[in-house]
């Protein structure tokens, strides 16, 4: 991914939140250089988690967590924003993905342990449990 910009197709209401969020409005404004590595920074409810959520809502994943094919939901609270962005993605750039969440990871193990993957991942850490999710995953893909 390269950029972060407003969607020109489907503009957001830049009135309504969470468009009145300095930072969320600075990106439907200027857009977002994307770089290997993005630090977003800032104080609580600034909007660091709107933009990241959206921005996986924009890539196709689910803002609950999970890779690009997990669409599990427990209670939908995330804003609209992701329906008013657009990425601009490099030559080549890969479509699939997976957005790691701490708030829902619980759920999000829950999802695949039901589905058969990852294996028993509320019997170990969450960073455990991550991992083995990452390595299966890899190895379904062949990578």
């Amino acid at each position: 991914m390269r950029e972060l910009r407003e969607h020109l197709l489907a503009p957001a209401d830049h009135a309504a939140w969470p468009a009145t969020l300095a930072p969320i409005r600075q990106v439907l404004r200027d857009g977002l250089e994307l770089g290997p590595i993005t630090v977003l920074t800032g104080d609580n409810g600034t909007g660091k988690s709107t933009l990241v959520e959206a921005l996986a809502g924009a890539f196709g994943l689910n803002p609950e967590g999970g890779g690009t094919g997990a669409m599990h939901a427990t209670r939908r609270t995330e804003s609209p924003l992701a329906e008013h962005l657009q990425l601009v993605r490099g030559a080549g750039a890969p479509r699939s993905g997976f957005f790691l969440r701490a708030e829902t990871m619980h759920s999000l193990f829950t999802y695949y342990e039901e589905i058969g993957v990852g294996g028993m991942m509320h019997e170990r850490s969450h960073g455990e449990s991550f991992l083995a999710l990452v390595t299966e995953r890899s190895r379904i893909r062949g990578l």
